[in-house]
């Protein structure tokens, strides 16, 4: 390389840091698109290739003699149709499972539809309460309790408010964070082969790390989208198990929506499992309550174990250091930590393989 390509490199490489840093603080929403991008590649190559008739038939002539031309309009056409199916197998389902659990929790509110809301059945409820007290030695008047109640409601009231507030204001922060992630997956969906194909030659002039890196993420990233997938519908399996034989109403509605609700960080399934213990001590079935209480934190356990368990195939590793990955990762960057993690483990992997095969040639 002469040293004007050296400076143009160096300068190439100073105007790359530059834009990392301006981009950084949303590099969560723009890495992730890329990421669910570089995965779909495969798909839309695949979706291309048998819709060449159609697309034959449905090129005007003019444009046909420059099939060049065609190229990039049908190619985002195809990727914007393979979005959509994709957002719609997740989002319509889960959309509908909402708004059914909506209903649902406000007819568990209504006192005509809920017996457990009338004031015979919360007189009885308080003076339930009042007795269990009393077997461990706690004496406590019905008015008491009453008050109790009202200032454990005031205070669950305030935090929900709060929490309310805190989502309604973030709000448009989420949007941009959702526009750019869906803008994002289908540039890199529909370019990323060619960005690539620019850009790492310039970061790693290395042929064979190049390839070790992108064979390497490729293979973690499907891991972790299909493990997810997995933990998920065991998440949601292990759920239905335990509403089932504890008499939880509409068990299918519940365990569906844990299924989508464990894909969210920090909230997952113990929503449905707490509410549903609640539930059963309120129909004074202590035992079924109690039961639910132990399958929250078993539901919580799976994901720790499964999602390493499903990973450890693809990205060549073994359990203890998938897990060592998922949770270091977690820790120092959170949700994105999951990928990061088993992919530094697994580049670590390839390179030591690399290094060990160079090492035995070279001997």
């Amino acid at each position: 390389m002469s040293s004007g390509g050296r400076r143009e490199h160096v300068f190439f490489l100073i105007c790359t840091v530059a834009c990392m840093v301006i981009v950084w603080p949303l590099i969560v929403p723009i890495a992730a698109g890329a990421a669910i991008g570089y995965v779909c590649e495969g798909t839309l190559e695949t979706l291309l290739a048998k819709t060449r008739r159609l697309r034959a038939a449905l090129t005007p002539i003019a444009i046909l003699r420059n099939r060049g031309s065609s190229e990039p309009l049908w190619r985002w056409l195809m990727a914007l149709v393979l979005m959509v199916g994709i957002l719609g197998v997740f989002l319509v389902p889960m959309i509908l499972f909402v708004f059914s659990t909506i209903q649902q929790t406000a007819a568990l509110f209504d006192p005509a539809s809920n017996p457990l809301l009338q004031p015979g059945t919360l007189n009885r409820g308080i003076e339930w309460i009042s007795a269990k007290l009393a077997e461990f030695g706690i004496t406590a008047s019905i008015a008491e309790i009453v008050t109790q109640g009202k200032v454990a409601l005031g205070r669950v009231s305030s935090m929900a408010a709060s929490t309310l507030q805190s989502a309604v204001s973030g709000t448009p922060e989420k949007l941009v964070d959702l526009t750019l992630f869906l803008m994002a997956w289908a540039v890199f969906l529909v370019n990323g082969r060619s960005l690539r194909a620019f850009f790492l030659p310039k970061v790693i002039p290395w042929k064979r790390e190049r390839e070790i890196l992108c064979e390497t993420t490729g293979d973690v990233l499907r891991a972790v989208i299909v493990a997810n997938i997995l933990v998920s519908l065991v998440q949601a399996i292990v759920v239905f198990s335990f509403l089932l034989p504890t008499g939880t109403p509409n068990v299918l509605l519940w365990s569906g929506l844990a299924f989508f609700l464990s894909f969210i960080p920090l909230v997952g399934t113990a929503p449905i499992m707490v509410g549903a213990a609640v539930y059963a001590f309120m129909n004074d079935r202590p035992g079924a309550g109690i039961a639910l209480v132990v399958g929250t934190v078993l539901v919580g356990g799976v994901d720790n174990v499964l999602r390493p368990f499903f990973v450890k195939g693809r990205a060549s590793l073994d359990f203890f250091w998938v897990f060592v990955a998922f949770i270091g990762g977690i820790a120092q960057f959170g949700v994105a930590g999951t990928v990061l993690g088993p992919l530094a483990f697994s580049l670590f992997v390839a390179a030591s393989k690399a290094l060990r095969g160079d090492e035995i040639s070279s001997s």
